[in-house]
């Protein structure tokens, strides 16, 4: 048996075009290098990739790289290598990628230097080799798309024009490529790289993995302004219910009315403290009593109904409650331990989950929060300690206020 890796060492970014949609900014900048809140848009691409264990990025630059080029040699990213191979501004992104593959691993991950995902690298490796595949690329739902594909997620057609024919799905980057099929091909198809992928899609090698949230581009400047914002850091929490808002019912029994709702008295007044710096919450949770009829849609709603005043009485800025109120064995994709509602809200909010706090009191919500991205705090009357999938552990939310407080201070992110 292969044991599956957990991250890729290599990552190449394709980062040579002009950028004309995002004039006047990039006359005298590279696109990559355009500023989104404070850094180079290519830098975060790149921290993002360090923080799931790629130790070397490769830059194939165009347009102006002598300035990405010597930015990373003045700004110098530890324990990461980071080489820029530049090229003539009229070259193909294609030929880019044959001038340089003596740089390229024998497999890697390719990016487009103007799209950024908030990506699991070890999920999209897990689907790579369950697939047996030579590629995987990252989609999205979106049309016109430009990628066909069958019900066990193998790409059967790529689009070389966006409207030839109906597909609702968009490779993005972020791909798992194969060095030497994908330079064949690109040699087989005119130094064209969109060429090379119809060719190796239509010999059946490419996998494709479906991001759940979305993703962002700079490509033009409405787009940049919406990357922009929805980068912009911010302090939400989200937070699982029974066992941290309330008194949780003893096992297979539920709180089902609204005298049977006791709050935590101490991770209520946690609430407050944070709300007061600017935090805002989420509850994410399961409410199987409503499938097991033990627990009425009308009750919960007014449990809920009224413990969304006691917060805004309390000044707990509580900005949404995701329910799932299926039973186990229906198996939704929105029951923790699945991640389904981490997903939604992270569609709904535009977060980036690798940067939000999950707050829990038992091992789905951890594997949940593991699932979809986010950090673990698991509040548990034994005390301060580390999880099994080495979070940190706290009697109670007030006691964890300040690991709470550093994972969001945001200067160092």
């Amino acid at each position: 048996m292969v044991k599956t890796m957990l991250t890729i060492k290599q990552a190449v970014i394709l980062a040579g075009g002009r950028g004309i949609r995002l004039a006047p900014i990039t006359d005298n900048l590279p696109k990559p290098m355009v500023d989104v809140n404070g850094k180079p848009f290519v830098r975060r691409i790149i921290e993002k990739l360090k923080d799931q264990g790629v130790s070397e990025v490769v830059i194939l630059t165009g347009y102006m790289g002598d300035l990405i080029e010597e930015y990373f040699v003045k700004n110098i990213i530890s324990e990461l290598s980071i080489v820029c191979v530049r090229g003539p501004n009229d070259w193909d992104t294609g030929q880019r990628i044959i001038e340089a593959k003596k740089f390229l691993d024998e497999t890697f991950l390719l990016l487009y230097g103007d799209n950024y995902i908030d990506l699991r690298i070890d999920a999209l490796l897990d689907s790579h080799y369950k697939s047996s595949k030579l590629f995987t690329m990252s989609v999205v739902n979106k049309s016109p798309g430009n990628l066909v594909v069958d019900e066990n997620g193998q790409a059967t057609k790529y689009l070389i024009q966006r409207g030839e024919e109906k597909a609702d799905l968009v490779e993005v980057g972020f791909n798992i490529i194969n060095r030497e099929e994908l330079c064949n091909n690109i040699i087989k198809n005119e130094l064209s790289l969109p060429k090379a992928y119809e060719s190796i899609v239509r010999s059946n090698m490419v996998n494709t993995f479906n991001i759940p949230t979305f993703y962002l581009s700079i490509s033009d400047l409405d787009r940049l302004a919406i990357t922009r914002e929805q980068l912009r850091a911010k302090k939400i929490i989200f937070l699982d219910r029974d066992g941290v808002i309330n008194v949780k019912a003893p096992k297979g029994h539920y709180v089902s009315k609204e005298s049977d709702f006791n709050g935590i008295e101490v991770n209520l007044l946690g609430l407050e403290k944070l709300s007061k710096q600017g935090f805002e919450f989420i509850i994410i949770t399961n409410q199987a009593g409503v499938a097991r009829g033990m627990l009425k849609q009308n009750d919960l709603d007014e449990i809920h109904r009224n413990m969304i005043c006691e917060f805004k009485s309390r000044g707990i800025n509580l900005l949404s409650i995701y329910v799932c109120p299926h039973h186990w064995d229906e198996n939704c994709e929105c029951r923790k331990p699945k991640a389904g509602m981490f997903f939604e809200a992270a569609r709904d909010f535009k977060l980036q989950l690798s940067e939000i706090l999950y707050i829990g009191d038992d091992e789905r919500d951890e594997e949940a929060a593991t699932l979809a991205g986010c950090r673990f705090i698991l509040i548990s009357q034994s005390g301060e300690t580390k999880t099994p999938k080495g979070n940190m552990q706290f009697h109670n939310l007030d006691l964890a206020l300040p690991c709470i407080l550093e994972f969001y201070d945001f200067p160092s992110r």
